[in-house]
């Protein structure tokens, strides 16, 4: 099943500022399958360093460096800027949850993105990404409720993820 962010969402709501989000031009969100089954099982062909197997997103990690660089490109992110240090081009969808290698899927996440006395970063949205995939593979969330939650809007989730943790 392919998803694509759901059309008509506008970006005003957001509950943080525009740098905290890819651009919905650019990246709306792309998933190659929200089945639960392809996301559990494991794989015996595409795995990295020879393993006889792997999970989904080490199956399926396959983005080229043009494409990196024609995200940096998009991004407008200087030279100095394209390094682990300072960003990362990310899965947007993360692939642990089926997310997509396509272009529409990519954005360049900095590492630093401080709003109201937080840091919403790469790691932040990383921490998010495992709390996706965890709860999908237990089988607490609907990976097509979750895709709509997190392309809607990532730092909202991000933060319900946080409250929940925190009970």
């Amino acid at each position: 099943m392919l998803a694509t962010h759901p059309p008509g969402i506008p970006a005003l709501n957001h509950v943080g500022t525009p740098s905290l989000y890819p651009s919905q031009e650019l990246t709306p969100g792309k998933a190659d399958t929200l089945d639960v089954s392809d996301l559990t099982r494991r794989y015996t062909e595409n795995c990295p360093r020879n393993k006889r197997s792997c999970t989904y997103s080490e199956a399926h990690r396959n983005v080229p460096r043009e494409v990196h660089v024609q995200v940096y490109n998009e991004y407008n992110v200087p030279d100095s800027g394209r390094n682990s240090e300072s960003g990362e081009v990310d899965h947007f969808w993360p692939l642990c949850a089926g997310g997509s290698n396509d272009i529409s899927n990519l954005w360049y996440q900095p590492a630093k993105n401080p709003w109201q006395d937080e840091n919403l970063g790469y790691h932040e949205k990383d921490w998010l990404e495992e709390q996706i995939c965890k709860q999908i593979k237990a089988g607490q969330i609907d990976p097509a409720e979750a895709f709509k939650k997190l392309t809607v809007d990532w730092v909202s989730y991000y933060h319900e993820e946080r409250q929940r943790e925190t009970f």
